[in-house]
Order: C-alpha cells, then sequence, then structure tokens
C-alpha cells in the first residue's frame, strides 16, 4: 500500500512541476522540507517491555515484527535520501530533532523545530464551559466526580496499565477514566476486573471532537513511554485541562511542574503515577493548574504553526533560487 501510493503520489508531484515541495512522511514522494512526526527507531531501540492482555511483550519483539521492520527501513531510506539531497528536516520537536541526529546521522543545520499545535476556535474559553456541563451530563457524571481522561489508541505504549494501577492504589471511588480513541480496551479487560475498576473506567470510542472530553475532565493524564510530540497535551491545556504526562514527550516542554501539571520521570513507575494524581487531586490544585493552563501554550496556536512552516518554506525557495550559497 505504501509503496503503491509513493508510485502516484511521485507522478502528481512531477506533473505539478512545483518550486518547493513539502513532505509528510516515508510513504509521500522526497521533499525540500520533510515535515518529521516521529522517528519510529526510536520507540524501537527504548520502549520497555509492555503488557498486552496478560502477556508481557519484550522490546526485543518490536524489532522483530514485519510492521516494525517495513516502517524501520522506509524511514531509513527516506532520511538518507534527505542527507543526499541536503533537504530540511522539520522536526515536530527537540527530542526528534536528537534522534534524527543520534539514530540516522542528519546534521543538526538540516534541522528545523516545527510543533504542532490548536485551533483556538475549538478551545474558546465559553464553548469548554458550555461543553462542560453539557457531555457530562450525557455521560452522566456525578458533580463531586474527578474525571481523568486518556486519549489514545496504542494504550500499551501510551501507559494504560500502569495508570490502572495508579487509581487503584488511590482507592478513591470519586475518581473515574474516560478513555477516548478508535480502539477498544478489550486487552486491558482481565487487568481491569482484578483491580475492581469495571464502574471507574468507560470507553467512550472515537469521535471528530475530542475536545468534548477534554472540556469534561478534571486531569489528562498520559504516563507514556514515547511520545514524538503529543498533540493531545497541548490541545488538553489549550482548553484549560491540566495534564501529568512523562517526561520523554516532545510536548512535555509545555508543561510547567506544579503549575499546569506534572511530569514523570518513570513512565513504568506506578508508585509516581499515584503520587502524581494523589499531588493533583489535593484540593484547589486542579483549579489553580487550570488557570494556568491556556497562558501556557501560546504561540502554539496552527496560525503561529503554520507562520513557521511558511518561513522555512521560503528560506529553502530563496536558496534554490539563488545560485551562490554564499549570499543565501
Amino acid at each position: 500500500m505504501q509503496r503503491s501510493f509513493r508510485r502516484l503520489a511521485d507522478a502528481v508531484v512531477r506533473d505539478i512541476g512545483a518550486d518547493v515541495i513539502v513532505s509528510f512522511g516515508s510513504n509521500c514522494p522526497d521533499g525540500d522540507v520533510l515535515v518529521v512526526q516521529s522517528v519510529h527507531r526510536a520507540w524501537v531501540l527504548r520502549g520497555a517491555a509492555v503488557r498486552v492482555g496478560p502477556m508481557k511483550v519484550p522490546a526485543l519483539a518490536r524489532s522483530l515484527l514485519l510492521r516494525h521492520r517495513v516502517r524501520l527501513a522506509h524511514e531509513r531510506a527516506t532520511l538518507r535520501r534527505l542527507r543526499r539531497r541536503r533537504a530540511i528536516a522539520a522536526a515536530v520537536s527537540s527530542s526528534v530533532a536528537d534522534d534524527l541526529t543520534q539514530l540516522y546521522g542528519v546534521s543538526p543545520s538540516l534541522i528545523e523545530v516545527v510543533a504542532n499545535g490548536f485551533d483556538p476556535s475549538e478551545c474558546e474559553v465559553e464553548r469548554i464551559d458550555r461543553l462542560r456541563l453539557e457531555v457530562r451530563d450525557e455521560l452522566q457524571i456525578q458533580p463531586g466526580s474527578k474525571v481523568l481522561v486518556l486519549v489514545a489508541n496504542e494504550y500499551h505504549r501510551k501507559g494504560l496499565a500502569v495508570l490502572l494501577e495508579a487509581m487503584a492504589t488511590l482507592n478513591r471511588e470519586d475518581i473515574e477514566l474516560l478513555l477516548v480513541g478508535r480502539m477498544a480496551p478489550d486487552a486491558f479487560g482481565p487487568q481491569i476486573r482484578a483491580l475492581r475498576l469495571e464502574n471507574r473506567v468507560r470507553w467512550v470510542g472515537s469521535t471528530n471532537d475530542v475536545t468534548r472530553y477534554y472540556a469534561a475532565a478534571d486531569l489528562f493524564v498520559m504516563p507514556t513511554q514515547y511520545e514524538a510530540f503529543g498533540s493531545v497535551i497541548v490541545e488538553s491545556i489549550a482548553c484549560g485541562l491540566p495534564v501529568v504526562t512523562s517526561e520523554l514527550a516532545g510536548a512535555a516542554v509545555v508543561v510547567s511542574r506544579n503549575r499546569n501539571g506534572l511530569l514523570l520521570k518513570d513512565p513504568l513507575d506506578a508508585r509516581e503515577l499515584t503520587e502524581c494524581l494523589r499531588v493533583a487531586l489535593e484540593p484547589g490544585t486542579l483549579q489553580r493548574w487550570r488557570e494556568a493552563c491556556r497562558p501556557s501554550v501560546i504561540g502554539y496556536e496552527w496560525s503561529s504553526v503554520m507562520q513557521r512552516l511558511g518561513d522555512i518554506v521560503e528560506k529553502v525557495a530563496a536558496q534554490q533560487s539563488d545560485p551562490d550559497p554564499a549570499t543565501t
């Protein structure tokens, strides 16, 4: 499928004759600017063993699975061509930029950091306030309940097992968890039942308007093992929703400790996560954090992000049109 798409897209791009091509992945035609949303090799090499249902799958297994081998091959070939063509890599975070250099030898001079953003109209304060009451009523959430939300599909990587363990340790009946995404948490059913969390974990499925669930929640929690960026982190904070995530998330740069959330040093440490949740749920803390959220993501609006990408495209265009590189 990837090869077929790339072949067809290559033909289209050739016919257009564009001055500057912006490419969005290893399955796309080679571009003058390559937007790098993640480095798959970083996850394969650094991710710890993950629990899938009752089984614990060792990290080494990832490098042996066909889907990972195919993605790694595409990634390796794309970045090799990028180095040869001296194209610009627009990395979604500084951690991705570091991975490009350390794992694939891409020169820092060929890398720019362009983060993902959020839509201010979707995260407008009045809309969020209205949605909070509306969605909590739809879900029949009691007024005094504290709602944690995790928006994800790869639950094993995003830390659902650790989050469930932390919830059980807290042992508070007023805390419930909303899972948002197309992936059903069936593989975690045995753990949920063993921890007696059946009535406090709810999967709401996928949605075209995730801000509804940000608005209804009190705290976004994602103890992720690897996150090249994590748009959900920026979106949550833009909606006034404090965040607990790990230092390994690229978007962790917008989380200020004890100001709009907390950062985990070890996403696999359920005790550390339990303590973070305990601190977050102390009386008055969430409200204080909520007030500090929106100012934390100024500059991450999509208009600002696209301006940054546009500046890079203009820079590349100017370099291509100047026959003397010394004058650029």
